[in-house]
């Protein structure tokens, strides 16, 4: 059984493009193809007829509200063009690399090699890409991972804080 949201030729098989096209050229050969004046159909959809030209040259997307209108008017499923323009911006983003995906995926490796937490490997993962030497800190009662360089910060923050303990050369103010 075919899926009702595929696109069909004309022997009823379906049609797949390995480079991504917006459903806007869909669009534009649905409403050539029903012999629809251009100007009227951007009226029809309340839209200005340059932002109509634009969705027919993928240069603006098919959202939502765009989608109804066009079921509306067209008797097609919003979902079709919702579908059609995911599929579209998917397609997209599958051909832009995205670093992002190389940092998740080592850090799944060290959690499942460490068998630890999400937030202890991700912690790992950024401390061996800054280079910095860490170790556990207890914490009221909880567990957490600092940096050793975040720990010395921490601890020299809070001897200046603290006015019991006299500085380098100074006397400890009077009360």
């Amino acid at each position: 059984m075919k899926n009702i949201h595929e696109v069909l030729n004309h022997k009823g098989e379906t049609l797949s493009s390995p480079d991504p096209f917006h459903p806007g050229y869909i669009l534009k050969e649905e409403i050539e193809a029903r012999e629809i004046i251009k100007k009227e159909f951007a009226e029809l959809l309340n839209i200005l007829p340059t932002h109509l030209s634009e969705i027919f040259a993928g240069k603006r997307p098919i959202g939502p509200k765009m989608a109804r209108r066009l079921e509306a008017a067209l008797d097609i499923s919003a979902g079709f063009w919702l579908r059609m323009q995911s599929d579209y911006d998917l397609k997209l983003a599958l051909q832009e690399p995205d670093p992002a995906l190389g940092r998740i995926q080592n850090i799944l490796e060290i959690q499942q090699r460490s068998n630890t937490s999400l937030a202890k490997a991700m912690i790992a993962y950024e401390i061996a890409q800054t280079g910095q030497s860490a170790g556990w800190v207890l914490n009221e009662g909880k567990t957490i991972y600092k940096t050793k360089k975040a720990a010395d910060s921490e601890a020299e923050d809070k001897r200046k804080s603290d006015k019991s303990i006299p500085t380098k050369g100074k006397r400890p103010k009077k009360s």
